[in-house]
């Protein structure tokens, strides 16, 4: 029997009260025997995970943030209490509300200061001198760099503004002698973070709360930028650090001022820079399933602690230092990544298990992280909101689940085999539900894929890791390191090619409930519990089956009954899609960033159409402006349509060409122009421009492609960007068999479209403008409102509306919006 000290009550407490507490410790250790045994050993597990939940339905709920600090006032007094009189288990359990209710707090207050900041009053359509300290190194892209900026003022004509925000800055140009930690001084043109609503949760609002970005920005040259202090001499030595290791990985990759897919990728795994990926590159390493791999991860630096701590070992070094050169390698390389936030996670996990094990204490690998998780989460709670956080603690969580599966069946292979079968069928496991939650796609041949490339990455991390040393070094020591990461990266590069050309099994799904995904975790780990006899474990590991079998197939797609045409809401740019009665579907256009490496298609088209289960077999390009055609480069590849409609050639063009580029082999270029009729399902889509087929060297407004989609009951046309000379055509040639339910309003309302003629022939009953919040360009154009208004043509904007749906019904259109 546990014996149980007498308490010397100073002031009277009730007797049910030590009575109820009895009771219910009564029935933790008959339910919970397990628990109580081993909570000692692992006490973070159960706070990081209540926390976790607590932080996800806090963040669906609307709570005031400011009732949580008294509230873990009075649960820690409680604590007290329960702790003076020896309760040490429900001591315990007060602790992890406490936590949760700390966090929650923590949490809802961010977010709350978050949108007051972006709340702050700038002028939108003037340059403004912006002055602050640079967080981190610049990412260097192809034709521009992106720097983070903690600003410390704001100025423009007549006006000063003194505030402290983060501001991402997209410059034009190459960015690379700006160092982390100096200050400087630039003329930026703000961009309004417009948050587009298209009928599901924007992820993209919370990418902005966990990377904290108040305010985005552009500037057109690095002319516009000047240092006005230098940073102090360590990070000016890192700096110097870095451009060296860079001017090595280019001296062998850097082709046509492009750096080829190696060169990116070691720059992705030293130095943390991604920004010149190119979009074909990220998609065939997505497809392969070993996109993961192109960062630094915890594998990188799990492989590159585990090559030192045997080189150590090797070479007979006592176990303190071994761990202490091994910590000092594994800092060195989280300083020159930038900081990176991925190797901040690996690395303190690391260095956390080191501290441990060097000093002989019982470690539980699972409070190891936990506590990484609780410590990071304490200074950002919104980490929680981060894919890459969930993945981090959830994956390696995974693995050490999966050796307690899979290893006992694998023991007749070879030590080394059998982890890396066991930890590669793990991670991908649990890696298909994650992946469908937050990505909406999943590679299973990741998982063959896997076993291949996951090594090699390690190995060249592990040359990565030679390159720190040697880069300050001549060309020709550097090779030490560069040619067998050469040779590493050919065999990488062309695996994965081969598996994106022949084996390339990616699923796109919508995202599973959450519940759900918490079932899979729960039966993943009960199958784990050596204390179920094996004949018991076929139960949850028969329901994880079938769980993973219903978010793996396809699901139903939607089949309207009635014509519905969708205007997406994707800021400054086009898209609308058109989905026929039976659930085929045309994508007109998807939009496009010009000025930002924010990639429309893939962030704001292609979720809706997963989530919405639309089967898109046909798209078709206005014209190739970026805001038009960018999107579709983006995700063309994906949605492998059966056809991609284009009306002209814009030989010289750059977008034209990523396009054609992007085009996947089976999708079959059509070449439409005037006369162009298609049925579908009792609807008609007709081509009304250009009369011929257009071949160009530039991309022009005019070579829009003009398309009107009709039921019978409602019709509807898609103008692109025409202007009023071709306006004025279609008028002359069609007169009243312009007419049309729904008009898109051409280049987005400006004032060279939209004339009176024009919108006398088409009598709409209905206009869409397709425009953001603010537009720089003063899109729509008060002219062309006070033509709408004239002809009592109601409109609707996607400013103003989000996402907006139109179905052709029997007695009208059914008009929907999202916001």
């Amino acid at each position: 029997m546990r014996h149980r000290v007498q308490w010397v009550i100073i002031y009277q407490m009730p007797e049910n009260f030590n009575r109820s507490i009895d009771s219910f410790e009564g029935l933790v250790d008959l339910f919970y025997p397990h628990i109580v045994k081993s909570f000692m050993r692992d006490i973070f597990t159960p706070i990081f995970l209540s926390v976790l939940a607590a932080l996800f339905l806090i963040d669906a709920i609307a709570v005031n943030p400011f009732i949580f600090t008294p509230l873990a006032v009075v649960v820690f007094v409680f604590y007290l209490i329960l702790f003076y009189f020896k309760k040490y288990r429900l001591a315990y359990a007060v602790v992890v509300l406490s936590m949760v209710l700390l966090l929650s707090g923590s949490f809802l207050k961010q977010k709350d200061a978050f949108e007051r900041d972006r709340e702050i009053a700038l002028p939108l359509d003037i340059y403004i001198t912006i002055r602050g300290t640079l967080l981190a190194y610049p990412e260097i892209g192809n034709d521009s760099s992106q720097l983070l900026l903690l600003t410390q003022s704001f100025h423009w004509p007549g006006q000063k503004i003194n505030r402290s925000l983060n501001v991402r800055i997209n410059c034009r140009g190459d960015c690379r002698n700006f160092n982390r930690g100096d200050r400087v001084e630039a003329a930026v043109r703000i961009q309004p973070q417009h948050l587009n609503k298209n009928f599901y949760p924007n992820p993209y609002e919370k990418y902005l709360l966990y990377k904290k970005l108040n305010l985005t920005g552009y500037t057109k040259s690095t002319q516009l930028l000047r240092v006005t202090a230098r940073a102090n001499i360590f990070w000016r030595l890192i700096g110097a650090w870095r451009e060296r290791i860079r001017e090595k990985i280019e001296a062998h990759y850097l082709k046509n001022g492009r750096l080829q897919p190696p060169g990116v990728f070691l720059e992705a795994t030293i130095l943390g820079d991604r920004g010149r990926l190119e979009n074909s590159t990220q998609e065939e390493l997505i497809a392969g399933g070993v996109f993961h791999l192109l960062a630094i991860s915890g594998a990188n630096i799990g492989m590159l602690a585990l090559f030192s701590l045997l080189l150590c070992r090797w070479l007979h070094v006592p176990l303190k230092p071994r761990y202490f050169i091994t910590s000092l390698l594994l800092l060195l390389f989280l300083v020159i990544s930038g900081f990176d936030i991925s190797a901040q996670r690996a690395v303190l996990m690391g260095l956390l298990l080191f501290v441990a094990r060097a000093y002989f204490m019982d470690v539980q690998l699972s409070n190891v992280i936990s506590f990484c998780g609780l410590l990071l989460l304490v200074l950002n709670p919104a980490q929680v909101l981060d894919p890459g956080y969930i993945l981090t603690f959830a994956l390696t969580a995974t693995l050490l689940i999966g050796r307690r599966i899979f290893l006992p069946l694998l023991k007749r292979l070879p030590r080394y085999a059998a982890e890396l079968l066991t930890a590669n069928f793990s991670a991908s496991l649990l890696a298909l539900p994650l992946s469908l939650y937050f990505f909406q796609r999943y590679s299973f041949s990741g998982f063959f894929s896997g076993l291949l490339l996951v090594p090699l990455a390690g190995a060249v991390t592990i040359c990565g890791a030679g390159l720190l040393f040697l880069a300050p070094l001549p060309l020709g020591v550097a090779q030490l390191a560069l040619l067998p990461a050469r040779i590493l990266l050919v065999v990488f590069f062309t695996i994965s090619r081969w598996f994106f050309d022949h084996l390339a099994l990616s699923i796109f799904r919508p995202s599973p409930p959450l519940l759900l995904l918490a079932s899979i975790g729960l039966l993943f780990y009960a199958i784990s519990l050596e204390k179920i006899k094996i004949k018991f474990k076929f139960l949850p590991g028969f329901f994880m089956l079938g769980l993973f079998v219903v978010i793996s197939l396809p699901p139903q797609p939607y089949r309207p009954g009635q014509l519905e045409v969708y205007f997406l809401d994707v800021g400054h740019g086009d898209a609308e899609l058109a989905v026929f009665p039976g659930g085929d579907a045309l994508l007109i256009d998807a939009g496009g960033a010009s000025f930002s490496d924010f990639q429309t298609g893939r962030r704001c088209v292609l979720p809706f159409i997963i989530q919405k289960k639309i089967r898109v077999r046909w798209t078709a390009v206005s014209h190739y402006h970026p805001d038009h055609v960018k999107g579709i480069a983006e995700i063309i590849g994906i949605l492998q349509p059966e056809e991609l409609w284009i009306s002209s050639e814009a030989v010289d063009d750059e977008f034209f060409r990523q396009l054609l580029a992007a085009k996947p082999k089976k999708t079959i270029l059509r070449k439409i122009q005037r006369g162009f009729v298609k049925d579908i399902s009792g609807c008609s889509i007709s081509c009304l421009s250009p009369p011929r087929f257009i071949q160009a060297e530039q991309a022009e407004n005019n070579h829009s492609m003009v398309l009107r989609v009709s039921d019978g009951r409602a019709s509807f046309l898609f103008g692109g960007d025409i202007e009023k000379s071709v306006e004025a055509e279609l008028a002359d040639t069609f007169g009243s068999g312009l007419a049309s339910t729904v008009l898109k309003v051409p280049h987005h309302g400006s004032r060279t479209s939209s004339s009176a003629r024009f919108l006398d022939s088409v009598q709409p009953r209905l206009a869409i403008i397709s425009v953001p919040a603010y537009s720089s360009y003063g899109f729509p154009n008060a002219e062309v409102i006070n033509r709408l208004k004239q002809r009592n043509i109601r409109w609707l904007s996607t400013a103003r509306s989000g996402g907006i749906r139109i179905a052709s019904l029997p007695d009208g259109l059914g008009i929907e919006v999202s916001k």
